[in-house]
């Protein structure tokens, strides 16, 4: 397989006000910025990074379970203690 400029990973600070808001509220700003970047940039997947503790406060909410069921972010989890991928969620 080659390799092909479009295939590159992009790192991007994406920051969320994650003590002062609602898990619903974070979790729509995920989904919102995955929508705008499936417009502007179509061959680009939106794979963010999530501390554990933060997948486990956004996604043990109801609406958080069903975005995973569904299929509707992609995510990665990692512990920032150990600097270790712990879940890819395709």
């Amino acid at each position: 397989m080659l390799y092909k400029p479009e295939d590159s990973c992009r790192s991007q600070k994406f920051c969320l006000p994650l003590r002062s808001s609602r898990p619903t509220k974070r979790i729509g700003s995920i989904c919102m910025y995955h929508d705008i970047l499936a417009r502007t940039e179509p061959d680009r997947l939106l794979y963010p990074a999530i501390r554990q503790a933060v997948f486990i406060d956004l996604f043990e909410e109801p609406i958080g379970k069903l975005l995973l069921e569904n299929q509707r972010i992609r995510l990665i989890i990692f512990d920032p203690q150990t600097e270790v991928i712990v879940q890819w969620i395709p």
